[in-house]
């Protein structure tokens, strides 16, 4: 994958986020760090304090709703599959801005809609 504004096939400044589809996980890019605080407070609203991890169901909605707003947030995005070994299968979705300035906006913008959105919405029936 290489970086539709600087060709770099490494992280630059344009690289948003890249999301692992088949494993559901986030392996790069500006909004990782966000993403991280996002289940935190998550986690703080919703788990106990020996809890780790979500329910798969409850995985599965929050990495859908971040990539919808990674989306939102992006100026390009690609998408590939990487399924060059047997029995192995690798998809991803990856998210750039135009300028850095872009993704310091985004990275702004989906911060103040994840706290929205975690105080909003009811994951769990309490």
């Amino acid at each position: 994958m290489s970086c539709p504004y600087c060709d770099s096939d490494d992280g630059c400044e344009h690289l948003l986020l890249v999301a692992d589809t088949a494993w559901c996980a986030f392996e790069a890019g500006e909004l990782v760090s966000a993403i991280e605080g996002f289940h935190e407070k998550l986690r703080a609203k919703y788990l106990g304090l020996d809890d780790d991890n979500f329910p798969a169901d409850v995985e599965r909605r929050l990495f859908k709703i971040i990539l919808d707003l990674a989306a939102s947030f992006a100026d390009k995005e690609d998408n590939f599959d990487l399924n060059d070994r047997p029995g192995l299968s690798q998809a991803y979705r990856v998210f750039y801005c135009s300028t850095a300035q872009r993704v310091s906006e985004a990275y702004d913008a989906f911060v103040r809609q994840s706290i929205d959105y975690a105080e909003r919405e009811r994951f769990f029936c309490v």
